[in-house]
């Protein structure tokens, strides 16, 4: 296991391909990720079109288990941790501004924060 250090947030950050998978009503479920920022070592993902992925966070209420896989060519990271979703307050004000100002035609249904439990290397040496 490696830890969630500088290099590894910088990768998640710039990797080209993002993807969250997610269990709970829905079954298992993996959606792409577009939007991520990196807040106090927790990972923001933003939702504007998670509908099954944001019923299996809500629905597990503290078993919130997911997984969030990064690459890039042949290199990546898989994170485990725990999400939660907000759709108010005052993180998910503070996510809607950040989109405003990146992608103005979007509207934000919600935010993901992932606290990151494990990370692994899934690169091919």
């Amino acid at each position: 296991m490696i830890s969630f250090n500088q290099k590894i947030q910088k990768f998640v950050l710039d990797a080209s391909s993002k993807a969250l998978a997610t269990t709970g009503v829905n079954g298992l479920n993996v959606v792409p990720v577009s939007t991520i920022q990196i807040k106090d070592g927790k990972i923001w993902l933003f939702d504007y079109f998670m509908e099954k992925t944001a019923q299996n966070i809500k629905c597990n209420n503290n078993n919130n288990k997911v997984s969030l896989v990064c690459w890039s060519g042949l290199q990546g990271f898989q994170l485990k941790g725990v999400a939660s979703y907000f759709d108010s307050g005052a993180d998910f004000e503070n996510a809607k501004g950040y989109v405003k100002q990146i992608h103005p035609d979007r509207k934000l249904k919600g935010l993901v924060i992932l606290d990151v439990i494990e990370v692994f290397e899934v690169s091919i040496k």
